[in-house]
């Protein structure tokens, strides 16, 4: 089955603006997290862009989000940001070049560990499964859907394509596929600096110093 895919300006903000979340924070949090993947040359090792986008883009969004009171939560090594509510999950990864594109549904660019395989399946399961007995099937974990927020960096583009999608399939080799639902984001410029977090939570405003890519050289 083909996800559904809200790319229009006006149902993308009001889905998330029900489950909680902004446009604006989830995107500066992308940028903010990029900034060093950016910098990185080829004299770092081949593993470092991957662990610094994931965990970079995970403490930017929790930065803008637990103030207003979701929480950061570790489940088996996976890093999670949850809804006060319970009801939505977050995690970070890496997306394939149809990333925040419409067409063909975008993959995971690593695999997956068992602690990602349970939350898809229990994705999977909530669709079919809604009723009292619901939140007993699994009491050791939290009810929440887990969102994937996928990035992908296109530097020939200069920019950073980016969506908000709940995965309902892993592949046997541990990649994420298959999507229910895919919420897609404008491109962040990477010439564009992020704002604070809390300029979008408290709708201050401070200086930001400009984030500017370094030689690959």
């Amino acid at each position: 089955m083909d996800p559904e895919v809200l790319v229009e300006e006006t149902d993308v903000v009001g889905r998330l603006h029900g489950m909680g979340m902004a446009v604006q924070v989830l995107r500066d949090a992308v940028r903010e997290g990029v900034a060093p993947v950016i910098g990185c040359t080829g004299h770092d090792p081949a593993q470092l862009p991957g662990i610094l986008g994931w965990g970079k883009i995970t403490r930017a969004l929790r930065d803008r989000m637990v103030p207003s009171g979701w929480k950061a939560r570790g489940v088996r090594g996976q890093a999670l940001t949850t809804s006060a509510d319970g009801s939505v999950s977050v995690v970070v990864a890496a997306g394939d070049e149809n990333t925040g594109r419409l067409g063909d549904s975008p993959t995971t660019r690593s695999a997956k560990g068992p602690a990602t395989k349970d939350a898809v399946a229990w994705n999977q399961r909530s669709f079919a499964e809604i009723s009292a007995d619901f939140a007993k099937a699994a009491p050791d974990r939290s009810t929440a859907r887990t969102w994937a927020l996928l990035y992908f960096i296109d530097e020939e583009e200069d920019e950073v394509r980016v969506e908000l999608s709940l995965p309902t399939h892993i592949r046997e080799n541990g990649f994420v596929a298959e999507w229910h639902e895919r919420i897609i984001l404008p491109a962040v410029e990477l010439s564009t600096p992020p704002s604070a977090p809390h300029d979008e939570l408290e709708d201050e405003h401070e200086e930001t110093v400009p984030v500017h890519r370094r030689s690959a050289g």
